[in-house]
């Protein structure tokens, strides 16, 4: 057993959260050897922890005997600390630190997957991203806003235009965000969450889902300017936007 002991001393390092019995654990840990073993052979100066979900030793054993990096051991109680400590509720989890213990991402499996390169590396958050199904993921977690488009260029451009400041305002709240700002392109994903909501195909459409609390809010307005998304996002922060359930009864 290589022993780990909090906190590590690297600028970047990652708490991977998994477990053997669960499929998209078994699918992500090798995309991770992968990034893993990149990053070392270009010097890069981290360390990878698994911190193990696992049910038994021997569960354990078999998944970390795959693995090139540290572990915390089986049943040790810092396992559940972390998993308090950084508010994890579903597995894989893929949490970045500094080397004093601060976060820098705490949905690292959506970063990590959208950069194959790992060139962006330790992978501080973005104030803005596109939703992909990787990134989807902060849609079980956060309530996000979301900006559907048509997916062209200019469309794309406009989104980028109309949300940049009001993301990067939110971002820079740090661990007390409460709000994460997507824009829809031309992705299955966006499709299948219009599918899941009940929304109609309007794009622009200027939407708030919070998927803990199953509530969504739809702006009303179809041309969304900057001053039209602040407006929906103060609304939203002063309770005062009517919301209805996520997913529709009928």
């Amino acid at each position: 057993m290589k022993p780990f002991n909090l906190p590590i001393q690297a600028p970047g390092s990652l708490l991977l959260l998994s477990d053997i019995q669960c499929p998209p654990c078994k699918a992500f840990t090798p995309e991770l050897i992968r990034i893993y073993e990149l990053l070392k052979s270009n010097g890069k100066n981290m360390e990878f922890v698994f911190v193990s979900s696992d049910r038994s030793q021997d569960s354990f054993d078999l998944f970390f005997d795959s693995m090139p990096w540290m572990a915390i051991p089986f049943g040790d109680p810092r396992t559940e600390a972390l998993k308090g400590l950084f508010g994890i509720d579903g597995i894989p989890s893929l949490v970045m630190i500094d080397d004093k213990g601060e976060i820098i991402n705490l949905n690292g499996r959506a970063a990590v997957v959208e950069d194959i390169d790992a060139k962006e590396f330790p992978w501080y958050p973005k104030p803005l991203n596109e939703l992909t199904g990787s990134a989807s993921v902060m849609l079980n977690e956060s309530a996000c806003l979301v900006l559907f488009t048509e997916g062209e260029d200019s469309d794309i451009d406009m989104a980028i235009d109309v949300l940049s400041d009001l993301a990067k305002e939110e971002s820079e709240k740090g661990e007390d965000q409460e709000l994460f700002f997507f824009f829809g392109a031309d992705d299955d994903i966006c499709y299948s969450v219009r599918d899941f909501a009940s929304l109609d195909d309007q794009c622009p459409l200027l939407v708030i889902f919070d998927f803990p609390e199953q509530k969504i809010y739809v702006c009303k307005e179809t041309d969304i300017t900057k001053d039209i998304a602040l407006a929906f996002v103060k609304s939203y922060f002063n309770e005062t936007l009517e919301s209805r359930p996520l997913k529709p009864t009928v």
